[in-house]
C-alpha cells in the first residue's frame, strides 16, 4: 500500500510517497482507500510542525473504507443518501 509520510518538519519537500506494508486498523480505527484528497491550509500547518494535533497531513479525502476494527460499531451514511 501507498502512503504519503512527513519525515521532517520544515517544508512540503518533506512530504515523500512511500510503499508501506499493509496495516490493520486499530480499535476504534477504519482503513480507507483514498481516491482523491485535498491539500489546504491545515496541512501547511502540520508540515511546518505548527499544528497541535500527530504529525499527519490529509484533513480532506474521499475514498472507500476497505477494512474496519471489530470495536467499530456505528454506520456512515454514504454520501448524498
Amino acid at each position: 500500500m501507498k502512503a504519503i509520510q512527513v519525515h521532517q518538519f520544515g517544508n512540503f519537500e518533506a512530504i515523500k510517497l512511500k510503499e508501506i506494508a499493509a496495516k490493520s486498523p486499530q480499535p476504534g480505527h477504519v482503513i480507507v482507500r483514498v481516491y482523491a484528497a485535498g491539500v489546504n491550509p491545515a496541512d501547511w500547518y502540520v508540515v511546518n510542525g505548527l499544528f497541535q494535533i500527530p504529525p499527519t497531513p490529509g484533513f480532506e479525502a474521499a475514498g472507500e473504507i476497505i477494512a474496519v476494527h471489530e470495536s467499530v460499531t456505528k454506520q456512515c451514511k454514504r454520501a448524498g443518501e
